[in-house]
């Protein structure tokens, strides 16, 4: 069975992480192996799936490329349901024989790069929010914040999640006034 990357990507601070760590937490009973990795570049990953060779019982030897093949190889012929986390991969380039391509497991690969995973796999685009999420999300978080400063502060932050998180949680922390962020 092939494996098809499964690529979040988006603007730094939209969510995909996130989602990617509630996918895994959600469905982790599904799962005989969950292996999260980041994948800013391919030394992270070959380093990560070595550390993987020894939880699996593997040897590890001083040639990254043969364990990491070893580790890939193994994957891919294992009858059981794994899922590998690629978190913040800068393209495709960096997972180039790096991710498992046939076996019963699922990939999840995040990237802020939009431009080149739909040829890889399924890409999904995280968007910042909607204004009305925004503002809702500032509302709940600081109750005293009018619909008119959340949606003041929702403009000024482009409506990113993380930012939006921040802001609210400064507000209601600091009680300062909406207008001095």
């Amino acid at each position: 069975m092939s494996v098809v990357p499964q690529a979040l990507h988006g603007l730094g601070g939209v969510g995909k992480t996130q989602l990617a760590t509630e996918y895994a937490y959600r469905h982790a009973d599904d799962y005989w192996l969950v292996w999260w990795m980041t994948a800013e570049s391919a030394a992270q990953v070959r380093g990560s799936l070595a550390q993987l060779a020894q939880r699996l019982g593997m040897p590890v030897g001083q040639d990254m490329k043969q364990t990491t093949a070893l580790v890939l190889e193994a994957l891919s012929a294992s009858p059981f349901r794994w899922l590998l986390v690629y978190d913040n991969a800068e393209g495709p380039e960096v997972l180039t024989d790096l991710v498992p391509s046939t076996g019963v497991g699922h990939v999840i690969v995040t990237s802020r790069n939009n431009a080149v995973w739909s040829a890889r796999g399924n890409a999904i685009e995280v968007d910042v929010f909607e204004r009305s999420e925004s503002i809702q999300l500032l509302r709940r978080h600081g109750r005293s914040i009018g619909h008119g400063d959340a949606d003041k502060l929702a403009d000024k932050l482009g409506d990113l999640p993380l930012a939006l998180e921040q802001a609210a949680i400064w507000h209601a922390t600091t009680g300062m006034p909406v207008s001095e962020y």
